[in-house]
């Protein structure tokens, strides 16, 4: 391949690049089948790109992005609640399992599968509900996958590192420490591509993470008393020597060979941040609104009083020294003016009545770049049936894609942690399962439910249901259980049984009406 050197005072500034490539700009500086690209197009005059890959174009405005995504979490409400309608609705009380062994594979009849299924889910439940699962103690498994989204979505990514501490009392001793995204940094004299770590993360030749570095403090605790000395790092490794992860790492993907997150606020950052500013405008422009805006006009220069007066009473009437002014509103206010002042009353018009629709049409382009739907965002549904649930149905598309992005990013490994060690301790005897791989996916198959979407009508969807049911393989009432009620079918027909047992066993409840179409059994009062 042949290089060539541009001038210095061409728009390619002296590079040295490839012959073809240097073509190829040209091409596009001259003109194409592309018109944004063309340059003579004056729409596209100081749009300035470049070509980064997925690394130059993330991990050095990762930071900055993060902080100010923070800011808005912590004084933007439009911005906070956002962040919450997609926690509330992709995570809500918890993703939890169901499990649903491999029978084929395991070579087990049904019954002895559901006693297994059983067994599993009850030993993964004591270890979920139980604050030993967190290193700290400071919350259960399922508000563990809350704060993993939560940190995902407003700081771009966070690492779950799998550590083993016994507890006094404990029946596990696996326990989950998260890391928040600021403290994986590259540690001094690592930098890329010499020792292939990006932004704290190591990676082989093929792009695959191997080892994590930390920074033993957050850098954000500089206004604070340090724990340690900051430049100390610690290193975890991706995997074990047996293919089982020992840290996590959260964070979604938009290019290949991307190594690092970055805030789902990114798109929407600025007009989060104007509509905040013009926000606060207003509502000032309509405290001040409501009481009088006063100028004083004076016909005596400044400066007129005598020299040595004092402000105050002369001639019993209270004075304002000319050039002092009224520096303060209060509402009711009544002010004596001096000799030759006179009042003038400002008119803001406010409130301002074009604010709720402006802020509506861009609440619509900010939920566009979040995934939620302008009724959803700001979640106020004022518009027919159809609509609304047209709506929500929408948001659900990206609720149910970021759902299943936690189920594989965190649920599922976590899952494999809890239940090999049980396993390992003998709480559950699962057979072949360190020897094969193959019978261990067998073994550790589960389907992850969480809280349903919500129902506008809900006689409507019952009886939308109930029609889909009427058609031959188009659903099952287990499908409709878990997507209606986020309930499992099987745990229903069993509490149905039970309470239907419970209900017969009840003595006859003399004060209830005869069943129609039988004679009443009570006996009628003699006459006296």
């Amino acid at each position: 391949m042949s290089y060539v050197q541009t001038p210095q005072d061409s728009r390619f500034g002296g590079l040295i690049l490839p012959q073809d490539t240097l073509a190829q700009m040209i091409r596009q500086q001259i003109g194409g089948a592309y018109q944004s690209v063309r340059r003579d197009n004056k729409n596209t005059v100081g749009w300035d790109v470049s070509m980064g890959s997925a690394d130059a174009d993330t991990i050095p405005y990762a930071d900055p992005l993060r902080w100010q995504a923070r800011d808005l979490d912590r004084n933007n409400p439009l911005a906070a609640g956002a962040l919450d309608t997609i926690v509330d609705n992709v995570v809500a009380t918890g993703l939890r399992p169901q499990s649903v062994v491999d029978r084929a594979i395991l070579g087990i009849s049904e019954d002895e599968a559901s006693a297994k299924q059983t067994e599993i889910e009850r030993w993964f439940y004591l270890w979920a509900e139980s604050k030993d699962g967190d290193v700290t103690r400071q919350g259960t498994f399922w508000e563990h996958q809350a704060l993993v989204l939560i940190n995902t979505l407003l700081s771009g990514d966070i690492f779950t590192i799998r550590r083993f501490k016994p507890r006094a009392g404990g029946i596990f001793g696996t326990c989950l420490q998260l890391v928040e995204a600021d403290r994986c940094m590259t540690p001094p004299g690592k930098d890329a591509p010499i020792s292939r770590v990006y932004g704290g993360v190591e990676v082989d030749a093929d792009g695959e993470p191997v080892r994590y570095h930390f920074r033993k403090d957050h850098p954000g605790d500089a206004f604070l008393t340090r724990l340690g000395d900051p430049s100390e790092f610690t290193s975890v490794r991706a995997y074990d020597d047996t293919g089982m992860p020992l840290c996590l790492h959260h964070y979604v993907r938009r290019r290949p060979d991307q190594k690092r997150g970055i805030s789902i606020f990114a798109p929407v950052m600025e007009q989060f941040r104007q509509l905040g500013r013009y926000t606060e405008a207003e509502l000032t422009a309509a405290v001040v609104s409501g009481m009088f805006s006063v100028f004083v006009k004076t016909a005596a220069p400044t400066g007129s009083m005598l020299p040595g007066t004092i402000p105050g009473q002369i001639g019993g009437q209270q004075i304002t020294p000319s050039g002092t002014g009224l520096t303060k509103l209060q509402s009711g206010m009544i002010m004596d003016l001096a000799p030759g002042e006179d009042v003038e009353f400002a008119n803001p018009n406010r409130p301002n009545v074009a604010f709720d629709p402006f802020t509506a049409s861009i609440l619509k382009h900010i939920g566009v770049g979040l995934g939620l739907p302008h009724e959803v965002l700001v979640k106020h549904f004022t518009a027919s049936y159809s609509a609304s649930r047209a709506a929500i149905m929408e948001a659900w598309k990206s609720f149910r894609r970021r759902r299943q992005w936690l189920v594989s990013s965190d649920c599922r490994p976590v899952y494999a942690w809890v239940i090999s060690e049980a396993v390992a301790r003998g709480y559950i005897d699962l057979p072949g399962f360190f020897e094969d791989p193959v019978r261990r996916a067998a073994w550790l198959g589960a389907v992850w439910r969480g809280s349903p979407m919500g129902q506008l009508d809900p006689l409507k969807e019952a009886k939308a249901a109930k029609a889909w049911l009427s058609i031959p393989g188009a659903t099952t009432i287990q499908n409709i259980a878990a997507e209606q009620f986020g309930s499992d079918y099987e745990d229903n027909l069993a509490q149905v049984a039970r309470e239907r047992t419970q209900i017969a066993a009840l003595p006859p409840d003399p004060m209830a009406p005869a069943p129609v179409g039988q004679p009443d059994q009570t006996t009628p009062e003699e006459d006296e």
